[in-house]
């Protein structure tokens, strides 16, 4: 059968399936609590806030 596979927490509800049998992983995903960046943070696509320092800080 499949093997079971781990996804870190950035992996889900990422906007990438990443469950080889299916969307498992983009499932329900309007339901998760939706964090509000404060004005000096950054939205990053995985919904997590950062300073605004902290992006493209090469």
């Amino acid at each position: 059968g499949p093997s079971v596979a781990c996804l870190d927490w950035s992996e889900i509800c990422d906007g990438t399936v990443d469950c080889l049998d299916g969307e498992f992983d983009e499932e329900h995903c309007w339901q998760l609590e939706i964090n509000e960046c404060n004005d000096h943070e950054y939205r990053c696509t995985n919904g997590q806030c950062i300073t605004q320092s902290f992006f493209r800080d090469d």
